[in-house]
C-alpha cells in the first residue's frame, strides 16, 4: 500500500489517470523526487472510516 499526506498527493499531481497499469510507480517516483519517500518496515494499522 501507498500512503501520502494530501498536500503531498496535491503536490504531484495524484495518480495518472491516462495509465491503465503501473501508476503506483510513477507516483512513488514523483514522491521521491519531492524527497517524501519512505519504506516503512512495521506494519501499519488503518481503519476504513473517513477521517475528518
Amino acid at each position: 500500500f501507498l500512503f501520502t499526506t494530501r498536500k503531498n498527493f496535491d503536490a504531484i499531481g495524484g495518480f495518472d489517470e491516462q495509465l491503465f497499469i503501473g501508476e503506483e510507480i510513477f507516483f512513488s517516483l514523483a514522491l521521491r523526487k519531492l524527497g517524501c519517500f519512505k519504506i516503512l518496515r512495521e506494519a501499519i494499522v488503518t481503519s476504513g472510516r473517513k477521517l475528518r
